[in-house]
């Protein structure tokens, strides 16, 4: 049985993905903040280092966690958008790049933001990053990754656009 780590579990993406896993009869175990409540999760403060010997053993792990964008972009929040994204991802990939049992492959999020504001051209996942926040973000969001790709784990950078579902997301402001 393939044994699964998902952070970012609470967002409209994890939840369905949570889902749809669990439905497939896979080991999934959650990474979430707070205080564990079962051994199907690990508690992890995606802003502190995280223990190698914490995500051993998984055959996959997919890390969906950040803040949402889905609000006003101060100063402040940008801030805190990054740090979920970047910190939390170099924090993850540092773990397992030093886990005994390294997984498979690491899927981790990333946005359509990596391309910018780039008008009607058509982009392909060759083009190159844009400019402005939000292509640096997803691209620094993506190098946070490097460790476990360094370390010989098949990184996957995905990368996410707009959430539409009446669970959350863009819909749910609406």
């Amino acid at each position: 049985m393939e044994r699964v780590l998902v952070s970012g579990v609470s967002g409209p993406i994890g939840a369905a993905l949570l889902s749809y896993l669990q439905s497939q009869g896979g080991h999934v175990v959650r990474l979430v903040r707070g205080t564990a409540k079962g051994s199907d999760q690990i508690s992890w403060e995606p802003l502190q280092p995280v223990s190698p010997e914490a995500v051993s053993g998984f055959d996959t792990v997919i890390h969906l966690a950040g803040e949402s964008v889905m609000t006003r972009w101060t100063d402040a929040r940008k801030k805190s958008m990054r740090d979920s994204r970047v910190l939390a991802t170099q924090n993850l990939a540092a773990a397992l790049s030093e886990a005994r049992v390294r997984p498979r492959v690491l899927i981790c999020a990333s946005a359509v933001g990596f391309y910018g504001n780039r008008g009607d051209e058509v982009l392909t996942e060759k083009s190159p990053g844009g400019r402005g926040y939000a292509a640096d973000l997803a691209r620094d969001w993506e190098i946070a990754a490097k460790a476990a790709a360094d370390a010989g784990i098949r990184t996957v950078n995905l990368r996410i656009g707009l959430v539409l579902s009446s669970k959350g997301g863009a819909l749910e402001k609406w």
